[in-house]
């Protein structure tokens, strides 16, 4: 009975995060519902999961990795007239292996600065 009720609690709490991010119009990332949400300003982490954002607005974000080839990866999605600086920083991606997925993708109408800081690998 406690695991349930802490499991109810649990999803009202995210419902309510969910709703607040949804109604704070100043947020410069839109996450997949997939994905967990971020503060603003948090690095993404390539080696604990792939990066799938929509981006509706102007901003700056960092994907970072510790050097260790990882097969997640970054799928962006830049909406028209704005643009997204991305800073790589240690992301070593590897999905040589997998003839059907593409280690950065980049789609949308928008805009896209990439820097680069340290050793970054792409092998698709």
């Amino acid at each position: 009975m406690k695991k349930r009720i802490r499991q109810m609690v649990g999803k009202r709490i995210a419902s309510i995060a969910m709703s607040a991010l949804i109604a704070f119009t100043g947020a410069c990332l839109l996450p997949q519902f997939a994905m967990p949400v971020k503060a603003a300003g948090t690095p993404y982490n390539i080696n604990l999961a792939s990066v799938q954002e929509t981006f509706s607005d102007n901003c700056t974000i960092q994907i970072t990795g510790n050097g260790t080839a990882t097969d997640h990866t970054i799928d962006i999605t830049v909406a028209a007239n704005k643009t997204v600086t991305i800073t790589l920083s240690g992301v070593s991606i590897d999905v040589s292996g997998n003839q059907v997925i593409c280690a950065f993708k980049i789609s949308g109408a928008g805009n896209v600065v990439i820097n680069l800081e340290g050793t970054n690998i792409l092998k698709s």
